[in-house]
């Protein structure tokens, strides 16, 4: 196939992909010759180890996610204000704890690194003197360590290709996407955020139940469209939808999001002299009034209105990114010849296919390990002495029993419920990936995808209230069927976390395999009524881990009363090995 039939989008991405190719990877000083002793290294290994079972994280956030909790020690409790010192403590912690390789501790990756650093204290000290109510001040300062955390990851693992690959599926779609909304989006005039409606969506999802209540206590704003307006709301839906495409491909955080939505607002500020005081300080304010906005849009409700008609097109672009990133100098030969995508783009479903099943055990244990660390341990740890102090004085073993046994079981029915992908999925992924490919497959396949920011008012309403009611309804039942079986009060609402919880970690397993499917699921009666009968518990586990997840006990303790002296030790066992090595140098050119 010639280069012609190549959508332009598809061209700027492989002239990339050819361009990362051809550079030369020049060999860097490193700055870390370690010889770090083996007990120190282990010492570190294994305390991330027990760091990331109390923290849930995805694999690829885990070195990002420990760069916050280091910067954050480092400069908000150790209160260390040289950037140098800074910087050579986070790295030596990372390649410790082998989150970094030591060619990747380079001369260049230091310095930049150093001017991040500086740019941050300096945007922090600034902070402290803008921002005066405490809470506040704390809340603006991680921010901002969360922001360095990332522009650091960022400036480690760039990932030049996959954003390149991002942008050229956004222009692939965005032309393609229609918004046919009531209200103008936010942040413009006549938008809503807050309020009773949202917080009904956000922890019920019920949010077309009060919304004529909040509309009669607050009515919408009614804005005329001008030009401006017309192009001040196309900036925001390019944005939100821009946001929808790399939240998917990147499997990104919220952190991920507000770094991105802060670059959009300043774009000057990852290139910013770290010594140009006047100008961090104007960013500074200006983020001070931004700071909610950033936050809203990073989760903002149009975003998963716009993946959701889109998820055919996300995942065949995932796979066709494997294919292509995988062989970065026969791309361009790849997608002109369309046996060879197919046969690419076969072999890379089969490969996920086969990965994603064995990933799933694994997910299972770390997902109880970090249920039984976080809430179990602490739960029981309160159930046995409610027992003794109960006029009984005896242990209900039959209900303690069911709170130890009933959660593994749980977690793995739902986490194995998910329907594996067949070869029909292959072959619908591989149709799809040919859309975004070639031109004129686009033009006759890929038509108008429709987005709005609500269905029919009484259908949704109908279907709300029916939620309410089989929501109230299984938390009722459940309550009767623990009072039948004896649960006191403390084994009743430790049994209820405990299901609630584990069925938003077993949907959230499932939901890995089930993003590989784009086949329409042929749901059968057992599993309509499994579903129905789970989601209240995943949307109460969902509230408990999500908006609950800084009450972490476990978390707190290690991040405040083991992780700063543990690493002072493996800090001083590190000095009194190079004291040791030195001084044995030393006796040895005396010999000689």
């Amino acid at each position: 196939m010639s280069k012609q039939i190549i959508t332009p989008q598809m061209d700027y991405f492989l002239d990339v992909l050819e361009q990362e190719a051809k550079k030369k990877k020049d060999t860097k000083q490193t700055i870390f010759k370690l010889e770090t002793s083996d007990v120190a290294g282990q010492m570190a290994l294994w305390y991330e180890k027990v760091r990331t079972a109390v923290q849930y994280k995805e694999e690829h956030l885990l070195r990002r996610t420990a760069m916050y909790r280091i910067l954050k020690r480092l400069i908000l409790f150790e209160q260390r204000r040289k950037k140098r010192e800074i910087t050579m403590a986070l790295f030596v912690e990372l390649v410790l704890a082998g989150y970094l390789q030591n060619k990747d501790a380079n001369d260049d990756n230091f310095e930049k690194t150093e001017k991040i650093v500086q740019r941050h204290l300096k945007a922090i000290g600034y902070l402290g003197k803008l921002v005066k109510n405490p809470a506040e001040s704390m809340e603006t300062r991680r921010w901002l360590i969360n922001l360095l955390s990332e522009e650091i990851e960022s400036l480690i693992n760039p990932q030049r290709e996959k954003m390149a690959f991002i942008f050229a599926v956004y222009e692939t779609l965005r032309q393609r996407i229609n918004f046919i909304l009531e209200k103008p989006p936010f942040p413009l005039p006549g938008s809503k955020s807050g309020g009773l409606h949202s917080v009904a969506e956000e922890y019920l999802g019920v949010g077309s139940l009060v919304e004529p209540i909040a509309e009669s206590f607050s009515p919408s704003e009614k804005v005329e469209e001008n030009s401006r307006s017309l192009r001040e709301k196309e900036k925001i839906l390019n944005l939100v939808t821009y946001l929808a495409i790399f939240r998917n491909l990147r499997r990104s955080d919220r952190v991920m999001l507000r770094s991105l939505i802060f670059n959009v607002y300043f774009p000057a500020w990852n290139d910013l002299d770290p010594l140009d005081d006047e100008k961090i300080h104007y960013i500074m304010k200006k983020f001070l009034r931004k700071r909610r906005e950033i936050g809203i849009i990073a989760e903002h409700p149009l975003v998963p209105r716009i993946l959701f008609p889109v998820k055919k097109y996300m995942l065949c672009s995932s796979f066709l990114f494997d294919a292509l990133i995988g062989n970065p100098k026969e791309a361009r030969s790849i997608v002109s010849q369309e046996f060879l995508l197919h046969q690419q783009i076969r072999e890379k479903c089969n490969v996920r296919y086969a990965k994603e099943k064995g990933k799933l055990r694994k997910r299972i244990i770390r997902g109880f390990i970090y249920v039984f660390l976080t809430k179990m341990l602490v739960a029981i740890i309160l159930e046995i002495p409610y027992e003794y102090l109960k006029s009984t004085g005896g242990v209900q073993y039959r209900s303690l029993l069911i709170n130890l046994l009933f959660p593994p079981f749980l977690l793995t029915a739902i986490a194995s419920s998910a329907r594996q992908p067949s070869e029909e999925n292959t072959k619908e992924i591989i149709k799809g990936v040919e859309t975004l490919v070639y031109k004129a497959k686009q033009e006759e396949e890929l038509r108008e995808i429709r987005v709005t920011d609500r269905e029919s008012a009484w259908a949704e309403r109908i279907l709300d209230l029916f939620y309410v009611i089989v929501f109230v309804g299984m938390f009722f039942l459940l309550i009767k069927l623990l009072n039948i079986l004896d649960f006191n009060a403390v084994a009743a609402v430790i049994f209820v976390i405990f299901a609630g919880t584990v069925s938003f970690f077993g949907a959230l397993i499932r939901q890995s395999t089930r993003d590989l499917v784009i086949t329409k699921d042929k749901e059968g009666f057992f599993s309509l009524v499994f579903d129905t009968v789970l989601l209240p518990f995943v949307r109460f586990g969902r509230l408990l881990s999500v908006k609950f997840s800084r009450i972490n006990v476990f978390i707190f303790l290690l991040d405040f009363l083991i992780e700063a002296p543990f690493k002072f030790i493996i800090r001083a066992f590190e000095a009194w090995i190079d004291f040791l090595r030195r001084k044995r140098d030393e006796i040895e050119r005396q010999i000689d």
